[in-house]
């Protein structure tokens, strides 16, 4: 049987694959946790392009690509890029195709606030955004994004100085609250900066990324100081973070907070209600001490949702309002609740107050003292994994109709059936709703839920009367289209007017007043941290020099930003050789430092020899010179790895164990998610090359087996991003050189799949090339 000459390419390539990269076979995706992320990683101006359309704002790297292109090898910039801002969604479709579950993005800052504060937010820029992460959490791919990648609004740098200006702080941490508000309800992974050590050293040591500062004899630029300006920079980067994480913890996440606010409302002295016992009566000032309590809590939708949200809420005439049901709880009947409970009158005698009479007519001023407020929901949602997922639920007897109109124009249509408990996924929390509808039949209603808001709690202001408790199974739709079945067990009671705030977990028996504010602390829940730069430095010999030399390099490389973050202090082999040229922290500084981050990012591409420049001269115009050491891939005329297009970067698997186990010690066994992972090609390689790309196949599968190492020895790692998912702009070495899975025609923009790609889609999808292989050989 003869096979033509696509079939014999592909068992031609298959066939060099498994000779060249024997080892790849023995990787299995099954060696990493339950949980474990794996996925692509870009950045916003190396891919998007775009670079003056919808709003967006110019920003640093604009400027200096087009007034400095001597500055970039082949002279270009990120005009176009990929494009991606116009493609996003066959990007998407590929991350899909390849069997990602993350995705690591980076926003632009100067298409979401073109000048800063001052220019106000890019609408624009904010509806691209919602509409790559609602794609991406439709295809199951979990948003992992970056606040800075190197680029700024230009604008920063005429009212700051940029980075060497304090005042750069308050512009992220807006910056940041503005991304919060706007994805933080779908974003569960934050960082802060990537590679800050990198953009330091190379924007204000080399001058080689804008604004180009530098000073003898590290460079020669117009201005800079190199000895003190790259330090000054790094400060107000360190600050910046940890306003953010600051922020984030205070008026976002607050799942702490949440926590601790419920355990104190379950430890407040109360009489345990039975199963059917009538509800104690509140004091007559609970119910307004209720509504206020959450009023303080939450922001006004005139405020936080202004234009954004309309209310429309039916008034049809009340009915009488119906006797108690049956409760059912947990899938089993109870016999009927008792009658409504009497109230001891002034003068002794017991009268029973009509509660269900007074609430027909839908006054609060006509609702008696006696009219109590209890709440009951246990709600539990089943995902993926069998991990429980908080879901929202309220017993609502109201028909409404729910409209917010956002930046994307998107809304979700919800099909409510009233009274029922209504549940509401976390990554779609209600604006503030008011209703005073007292209605008590049961109403299928259509309604159209906001995606997202500006406002993440939902309170909604109840005047009406709901008293059954009713389990409904209800389908879910998550993301990736999936239906994931809830189980909700409700029981709710109310009889006066009352501000009620929807709680995202499960509220056991509690007084509303007693949990109002625990249930509007109930936020975004993800987790914040920062990505380093780390080469893994070796001494080039066993002299005691060069074994200072090596931890001086990883001081200065990553000691710099992490051991503030940590320990509240810089490293002190840097303060003992800078002096008064390193900047110290406040004690305001510091106690903003005490908010550490939650996981580090750890971008790393190579190990590499360390050689002593204190006690031998060498050449400072380099990365590692302000630590007077040398970084050297040869030693003895032998290299440390095999070398790629990248200057200085060389194949070495085991340093990512190194690395990984270096900063897990370090940094009190802080979670490491390998932020970025790749292998870069000459672009000047022929296409056939370029697309048969072996040697990235093999640096892919070494580094990920030393990763696997690492977690069977205990290493506290939960991510691998691979650099990157499609050739790019690399920054000052412009299109020269590819580190993607996919090949990119910047003529034609048209993406091609290669070797790598196929290698880490058959690794994702526990199949394997040499499956292939046996396919084709039995067919023939």
């Amino acid at each position: 049987m003869e096979i033509d000459s696509a079939t014999g390419m592909l068992m031609l390539l298959t066939a060099a694959l498994a000779i060249l990269a024997p080892s790849a076979w023995g990787l299995d995706r099954a060696e990493f946790p339950p949980g474990f992320l794996f996925g692509v990683a870009t950045s916003a101006y190396q891919i998007e392009g775009a670079y003056l359309e919808d709003g967006k704002g110019i920003n640093n790297w604009d400027v200096f690509t087009h007034t400095r292109p001597g500055d970039i090898t082949d002279g270009r910039n990120g005009d176009v890029a990929d494009d991606h801002y116009h493609r996003y969604m066959e990007d998407v479709e590929i991350m899909h195709d390849l069997g990602v579950n993350s995705y690591r993005f980076s926003i632009s800052w100067a298409r979401i606030l073109p000048r800063g504060r001052l220019g106000g937010v890019n609408s624009a820029g904010i509806a691209f955004y919602d509409r790559l992460i609602a794609a991406l959490l439709q295809k199951g791919i979990e948003p992992f994004v970056t606040f800075h990648h190197f680029d700024q609004p230009q604008e920063l740098e005429t009212q700051y100085g940029s980075w060497l200006g304090a005042g750069i702080r308050e512009e992220f941490d807006y910056y940041a609250d503005v991304c919060f508000r706007a994805f933080g309800d779908r974003v569960k992974f934050w960082t802060t900066f990537n590679e800050p050590n990198v953009f330091a050293k190379h924007s204000y040591m080399l001058g080689t990324y804008p604004p180009n500062h530098c000073s003898a004899p590290f460079g020669t630029c117009n201005s800079g100081n190199s000895n003190r300006e790259p330090y000054v920079a790094a400060h107000n980067i360190i600050m910046s973070h940890a306003a953010a994480v600051d922020n984030y913890k205070r008026n976002y996440q607050h799942r702490r907070a949440q926590q601790q606010a419920v355990a104190r409302a379950r430890r407040r002295p109360r009489r345990r209600p039975q199963l059917h016992a009538p509800p104690p009566s509140p004091s007559p000032e609970a119910p307004r001490a209720a509504a206020v309590a959450v009023a303080r809590s939450a922001t006004p939708p005139s405020r936080a949702a202004a234009g954004r949200v309309a209310v429309v809420a039916a008034s049809p005439a009340a009915p009488p309002f119906p006797a108690p049901a049956t409760e059912v709880r947990t899938g089993l009947a109870s016999p009927p609740s008792p009658p409504w409970p009497p109230r001891a009158s002034p003068g002794g005698a017991r009268a029973r107050v009509d509660c269900r009479a007074a609430l027909a007519g839908g006054l609060p001023s006509r609702t008696p003292a006696a009219c109590s407020t209890k709440c009951r929901a246990a709600v539990r949602r089943v995902g993926a994994g069998g991990m429980p997922v908080p879901v929202a639920a309220v017993l609502l007897y109201v028909p409404v109709a729910v409209r917010r109109v956002g930046a994307g124009g998107m809304a979700v249509a919800v099909a409510v059936a009233v009274p029922m408990a209504v549940p509401v996924p976390v990554p779609v929390p209600v604006a503030a709703v008011l209703l005073y509808v007292p209605v008590a039949m049961a109403v299928p209603v259509p309604v159209a839920v906001a995606v997202p808001v500006a406002v993440p709690v939902a309170a909604v202001l109840l005047y009406v009367p709901v008293a059954v408790a009713v389990p409904v199974p209800v389908a879910v739709p998550v993301a990736g289209g999936m239906a994931v079945p809830v189980a909700v067990a409700v029981a709710v009671l109310l009889y006066v007017p009352a501000a009620v705030a929807v709680l995202v977990g499960v509220v056991p028996l509690l007084h509303i007043p007693a949990v109002l504010l625990a249930m509007a602390a109930a936020k975004q829940g993800g987790s914040i941290g920062i990505v380093i730069e780390m080469k893994f430095y070796e001494p080039l010999t066993n002299t005691t020099e060069d074994i200072l030399a090596a931890q001086r390099a990883m001081s200065f490389e990553i000691h710099w930003f992490l051991d503030p973050l940590f320990f509240g202090e810089y490293p002190k082999e840097m303060r003992e050789m800078l002096s008064s040229n390193l900047p110290t922290f406040s004690p305001a500084e510091k106690r903003l430092l005490q908010n550490k981050v939650y996981f580090i990012g750890v971008n790393h591409y190579t190990a590499i020899y360390a050689k002593d420049c204190i006690s031998s001269p060498c050449d400072l115009n380099t990365y590692e010179g302000n630590a007077l050491v040398l970084a050297t891939g040869e030693r003895d005329g032998v290299r440390i790895g095999k070398p790629t297009a990248i200057v200085g970067f060389y194949d070495v698997p085991e340093g990512m164990e190194q690395i990984i186990k270096y900063v897990n010690k370090r940094y009190e066994n802080t979670p490491v998610y390998v932020t970025e992972n790749g292998y870069s090609q000459h672009s000047s390689n022929g296409l056939e090359d370029l697309i048969n790309d072996v040697g990235r196949v093999n640096y892919l599968q070494g580094y990920l087996s030393s990763i696997s190492s690492a977690i069977r020895r205990g290493a506290n790692v939960r991510g691998y991003f691979v650099w990157s998912l499609m050739d790019n702009f690399e920054w000052a070495y412009g299109f020269t050189v590819r580190f993607g899975l996919y090949h990119v025609d910047f003529d034609t923009q048209v993406r091609t799949q290669k070797m790598s790609a196929k290698w880490y889609q058959g690794f994702l999808m526990g199949s394997r090339p040499m499956d292939a292989l046996q396919t084709l050989r039995a067919g023939s």
